[in-house]
């Protein structure tokens, strides 16, 4: 059985201030942290949830959704949590309209090393088109030579997603595809979360929607499940999806 919940603080409770400082707010490494707490287990424990966290808008208070293999509990009483039993069903050829936040990485084996190191596709698309223009640093590139970023990043992204040169894309490994010129990326973020005592962790997120249509129905459901790509103890890969119009 597998829970999908919405997550909010109620701002009118009296320890609402409290509850906030208790979630880190605007620390990502110490909000990803403190959602532990609603799924209490061993210390030794695996994850077993995904979230995504929709950005207040408003004035109103940051909004965090999860699929989880149990139900969460409040920690805090200003905490509101709203859960259902989420057990998806698809079809060959549904179409969804679908919004996933995503860390763009491919594995990419060095040159004769025994084994691949995962690259944010974004750099690396920069760091080829610098080799191909023979400089070192970015700001060497003629201005006639350097996409927009936007187009970069779109470009890049897309790859990941949908493949290309007759390689599957992460769309296609997850069972689904993206209907043609539907889709928007959005929000390319590079993050830098310091850790006591260890390197800080580094990753890239970027906001992806479009309408889908399923292709493989098994592998669809798994992926509403258990999540798309890399990141997810930082708050991607959670699929979320509407019925389309």
């Amino acid at each position: 059985m597998s829970y999908f919940s919405r997550i909010q603080l109620d701002t009118a409770h009296p320890k609402a201030r409290e509850a906030l400082l208790m979630a880190g707010a605007g620390d990502a490494y110490r909000e990803h942290q403190w959602l532990w707490r609603f799924f209490a287990a061993d210390a030794a424990a695996a994850r077993d949830f995904l979230f995504r966290r929709i950005e207040p808008q408003g004035g109103q208070p940051a909004l965090v959704y999860t699929v989880s293999a149990r139900a969460p509990l409040a920690p805090h009483p200003a905490w509101r949590v709203d859960t259902r039993e989420y057990a998806p069903q698809v079809a060959v050829g549904q179409c969804l309209r679908f919004e996933l936040r995503a860390n763009p990485v491919r594995s990419i084996r060095s040159d004769g090393g025994a084994r691949s190191v995962r690259h944010d596709v974004v750099m690396h698309a920069k760091k080829q088109r610098m080799a191909a223009n023979g400089v070192q640093h970015w700001k060497q590139m003629q201005a006639e030579t350097v996409d927009p970023t936007y187009e970069m990043v779109h470009s890049a992204v897309s790859d990941w997603l949908l493949g290309g040169d007759g390689k599957d894309g992460v769309a296609a490994r997850n069972g689904f595809a993206v209907l043609d010129d539907s889709l928007q990326v959005d929000a390319y973020l590079q993050h830098r979360f310091p850790r006591r005592g260890a390197e800080p962790i580094r990753l890239s997120t970027v906001d992806l929607s479009g309408v889908l249509q399923v292709q493989d129905a098994e592998r669809f459901g798994k992926a509403l499940l258990a999540g798309v790509g890399h990141g997810k103890a930082f708050g991607c890969g959670l699929l979320l999806v509407r019925r389309a119009d």
